[in-house]
């Protein structure tokens, strides 16, 4: 759960699924488990607020199949 902006250490599924997508997307939910909101991601990442919602459920399928 994140608190503020303060990183809160990841699990080991969690790390372990960060580390087999790609950089760009790590980057994306890396924030959000920071606490950032997807419209900050969005900006800070450069990308569309959809874009950064789909690496989001992307993200929660890998957990999921994991």
């Amino acid at each position: 759960v994140p608190v503020g902006r303060h990183r809160i250490p990841a699990g080991p599924v969690i790390e372990e699924v960060l580390q087999a997508i790609p950089q760009s997307q790590r980057r994306i939910i890396e924030m959000r488990i920071d606490g950032y909101q997807v419209d900050e991601i969005a900006e800070k990442a450069q990308r569309s607020k959809r874009s950064v919602e789909r690496a989001l459920q992307e993200f929660r399928k890998k957990l999921v199949s994991h």
